[in-house]
């Protein structure tokens, strides 16, 4: 460029940093500029004057023109067509005192979800300001936002923002939630905060924590909980309440009908032997449980009534395989009960007095009692209803009998006293009866006779001893 050429630029550049072009679609006063004494500025520079020791120089970047007060120190990276952000310190005039170049314009883009607490508008030579989910951002000179972002909107935005973090221009979409309920124990968290997202690893699940979002302080490596996530459009948890991992065990016996599997991100289904709950995401199941099986499972059921985890106890093709028998008619094995009709003791039961007592002789006109009826069992036994006409003698019954006196003989004695006679019944024993449980019976039953006897020995005695006393004074007188 010759001397005049850039005499003729720099005089061009000077009138425009001075006064500015008029007119729609121009540049505009750098006035609000040159009240600043930092500025940060990206874009591409358009109009660049290398200042020297007596004159100044000019810088246009983007649409902002700025001069370069003479003498001040340029950076040789800097040309015409270059995108780059500059730090620049300007000083009472207006006029770029210092210059650095903080490195190529790079853009980066940020999700962020939440509601728009103030937002004002850039214009071409200003920049703008956003404060969103408790976040400021500066919008840079020139850039237009959409419509929907504005006080008080719930938003979900994709910022662009440039090398020094200024908004360059945003995607925006209402903000809206889903769900998820995941449980198992957290192997990784870290917290998010306003300017970094956060990371929450449970149930071999990992999720990204938004800007801002602050979870439960129960929320912690190697906690076992149940959390029901709440997502933002990017996926990105807003929020979780969390409770304790309880895990009850619920064992089900019975056909499949029905089974859908679960996948990593999707619940499934299994209905058995009547019962159908939903599988959790992420739980696997035998190949062997499938519709039509019959099988024995042990479910273990999460905080929201999921199955957690499934384990396989039996598999069979009938139901009998699977869960053993289920016919209500075959009888349970037990022990046999006691019999109710008396068993025969294995000893012959002595006499009550201990002596057996001789059956009466039959009188002329004595006739043979009829013979013993047959009980329902079989056992000839004597009819204890009908009495025996007095003096007449007893048949024999044709076999021991379990109440038969010594010998197996039935015998009937009339009491002393009675006009009519009685049958006597010997004592019968329980079948698990020991001999001593034999000898307290016999003894027990024996003591009221033998105590009658020995009264009527006493009684007999006073007696005589009374009879001898009177005597005794009619003897002296003799």
């Amino acid at each position: 460029m010759s001397r005049r050429s850039r005499s003729i630029a720099l005089t061009i550049a000077m009138v425009v940093a001075s006064l500015g072009i008029g007119g729609t679609g121009s540049a505009v006063s750098p006035a609000p500029v040159r009240a600043a004494s930092t500025l940060e500025l990206c874009g591409t520079v358009s109009v660049y004057v290398k200042p020297t020791a007596l004159l100044p120089g000019a810088i246009t970047v983007g649409l902002i023109p700025l001069v370069i007060a003479p003498g001040a120190s340029v950076p040789s990276s800097i040309a015409v067509g270059t995108h780059l952000c500059l730090a620049l310190t300007l000083n009472p005039s207006g006029g770029i005192a210092n210059l650095v170049v903080v490195g190529a314009n790079v853009d980066t883009t940020l999700k962020i979800c939440g509601t728009v607490t103030s937002y004002v508008a850039a214009t071409a030579s200003t920049h703008g300001s956003l404060i969103l989910a408790g976040r400021t951002f500066v919008v840079s000179n020139g850039t237009t936002l959409p419509a929907a972002v504005k006080a008080g909107a719930d938003v979900c935005a994709t910022l662009t923002l440039n090398l020094l973090g200024q908004v360059k221009g945003a995607t925006v979409v209402a903000n809206t939630t889903t769900s998820v309920q995941v449980c198992g124990t957290v192997t990784a968290y870290t917290a998010a905060t306003l300017s970094q997202t956060g990371m929450l690893q449970i149930g071999g699940h990992s999720y990204v924590l938004g800007l801002g979002t602050v979870l439960p302080a129960s929320v912690k490596a190697g906690a076992d909980l149940c959390a029901t996530l709440s997502l933002n459009v990017f996926g990105q948890v807003k929020g979780a309440p969390v409770t304790a991992n309880v895990t009850p065990e619920l064992e089900v016996c019975g056909k499949v009908t029905g089974y859908v599997a679960a996948t990593a991100t999707t619940s499934g289904s299994l209905s058995v032997a009547g019962i159908t709950k939903k599988i959790a995401p992420g739980t696997s199941v035998s190949s062997a449980v499938k519709v039509g099986a019959y099988v024995a499972l042990r479910l273990e059921i999460d905080a929201f009534g999921r199955i957690g985890k499934v384990s396989l106890l039996n598999v069979a093709s009938t139901l009998e395989g699977a869960c053993g028998s289920s016919d209500p008619s075959t009888p349970p094995s037990s022990s046999p009960s006691p019999s109710t009709s008396p068993v025969p003791s294995g000893t012959p039961s002595p006499s009550p007095s201990g002596t057996p007592s001789p059956s009466p002789s039959p009188g002329p006109s004595a006739s043979p009692s009829p013979s013993p009826s047959s009980s329902p069992s079989g056992s000839s036994s004597p009819d204890a209803s009908s009495s025996p006409t007095p003096g007449a003698s007893t048949r024999p019954s044709d076999g021991p009998d379990a109440g038969s006196g010594v010998g197996g003989d039935d015998t009937t004695c009339p009491p002393i006293g009675s006009a009519s006679a009685t049958s006597y019944s010997a004592p019968t024993f329980a079948e698990d009866a020991t001999p001593l449980d034999r000898a307290s019976q016999l003894v027990t039953q024996a003591a009221v006779p033998f105590g009658l006897f020995l009264l009527g020995m006493a009684a007999a005695e006073l007696l005589a001893r009374r009879h001898q006393l009177r005597l005794l004074p009619l003897r002296r007188v003799r």
